[in-house]
């Protein structure tokens, strides 16, 4: 272990370690993964477990960046409270960013601000939201504030090419410019792209940023769990494990939208032995993207692949990487936003 690993770090590191010693996915199961191929199962409840242990620490790593809060098995009600009131010097620069967003001819989408009274444990979790419009967000930034938006997100795995697929954000974007992270976006409450669930945020946003079209069950009591986390944007970011796609699939993905990336980004794919280099150099990542990265490697690598989760990397393989990374990012010197 780097005797410059922060206690952190360092605690992060042996619990990970200790779980794959004690895992029933141990030695026996990985050399059989290798001599046939077949994919080992990843169980949800380890996913929760694991995350219990390990999200205090990976906070403390992260600390000013993002927060991972909680694993939720169960998709969350969404609860409409009406449109965001707007302070008066925000009415005014609302007004300056809507005329500075047709001029630019972008979409002035209807977004959704969780409301602080959402309530996102239990079996029922409760998401309790008010409504704005991109120019109001900005509006609200401009004057240091950081609307606590409702997003989705996650990546793509293609285990026929051992291959990850990352979003490559765009130059033009408001935050981390040109920066790695995941798939995804904003929950859209209105207009010709009006969501019905965080799920379908988050199979919209594939299809938008990457050219990637799924079909995914909602699971019913066993829905794709979502990690649920905050951001230092404001984002509210709930984020599935990565989704297996096939070889031409993963070949045809593009992110450009049709206007050479400057709306939607691009689309990075690494190959599983390029991983561990491209997740230390940290200041090219967006925090909250590699954090989620970080998490993955942490509980099994696990990947959706036809309604079921398996791990995606063997497992003294994905320890390795997690502990080049953790020790990488306790360093702190993450992306300015």
């Amino acid at each position: 272990m780097d005797d410059f690993a922060s206690p952190a770090a360092k605690k992060l590191i042996e619990i990970v370690v200790a779980s794959a010693a004690k895992s029933i996915m141990g030695i026996a199961e990985l050399a059989i993964d290798r001599i046939s191929g077949r994919f080992i199962p990843v169980k949800p409840s380890h996913m929760m477990e694991m995350m219990n242990k390990i999200k205090d620490d990976v906070n403390k790593i992260f600390i000013g960046h993002s927060s991972i809060e909680i694993i939720l098995r169960k998709y969350p009600i969404l609860e409409n409270e009406g449109d965001l009131t707007l302070s008066d010097k925000e009415l005014e620069k609302r007004i300056i960013f809507k005329n500075l967003i047709d001029i630019e001819k972008r979409p002035n989408e209807t977004h959704a601000i969780v409301s602080d009274d959402s309530f996102f444990y239990g079996d029922s979790p409760i998401i309790k939201y008010r409504t704005v419009d991109y120019a109001g967000i900005r509006a609200i930034r401009s004057l240091g504030g950081k609307p606590k938006i409702l997003s989705a997100g996650g990546f793509f795995v293609c285990l026929d090419q051992k291959k990850i697929a990352f979003h490559q954000r765009s130059k033009f974007v408001d935050t981390y410019k040109d920066c790695l992270h995941i798939f995804g976006g904003n929950f859209m409450k209105m207009g010709h792209v009006a969501d019905s669930s965080i799920l379908h945020t988050l199979l919209r946003e594939f299809e938008e940023e990457a050219r990637v079209s799924l079909r995914v069950s909602r699971g019913g009591d066993n829905p794709i769990p979502f990690l649920f986390a905050n951001e230092v944007t404001g984002f509210v970011q709930f984020v599935a494990p990565p989704f297996n796609i096939d070889a031409a699939d993963f070949d045809a993905m593009s992110g450009d939208g049709g206007d050479g990336g400057i709306t939607e980004g691009g689309v990075r794919k690494i190959n599983f032995s390029e991983l561990s280099a491209i997740l230390q150099d940290v200041n090219k990542w967006v925090p909250s993207g590699l954090m989620h990265v970080i998490v993955w490697l942490a509980i099994g690598t696990p990947v959706i692949h036809k309604h079921r989760i398996y791990r995606a990397i063997p497992e003294d393989q994905s320890i390795e990487i997690f502990k080049q990374v953790v020790v990488s990012a306790e360093r702190g010197n993450f992306a300015n936003y």
